[in-house]
């Protein structure tokens, strides 16, 4: 785990420090573009699930909440996976 600055968690530093709520949940996964990061879990995964069971998306909030209120982050959540993908500079000749 990492350890979070303390000024995440002071409002009078002018950090929002509010509470993440299920409406959060949905509107985090409400687009579904992008691809998935290193645990392979996609958004339109978590999309399901939320639409399935309010269980699942209220269980998910808690975790969070107790991840940020505790003021450390997994240190997984820092990996990601960049792929770059090359221009095509060139213009295709129609014949």
């Amino acid at each position: 785990m990492l350890k979070v600055p303390e000024a995440r968690k002071s409002s009078e530093e002018g950090v929002d420090d509010s509470r993440l709520t299920r409406s959060d949940g949905r509107k985090a996964t409400a687009l579904e573009q992008g691809e998935p990061g290193p645990d392979n879990i996609h958004a339109k995964i978590l999309k399901f699930m939320y639409t399935i069971s309010d269980q699942f998306l209220q269980t998910l909030t808690v975790l969070f909440n107790n991840i940020y209120n505790k003021g450390e982050d997994p240190k997984d959540w820092l990996c990601s996976t960049f792929i770059t993908i090359p221009n095509n500079t060139t213009t295709p000749t129609s014949t």
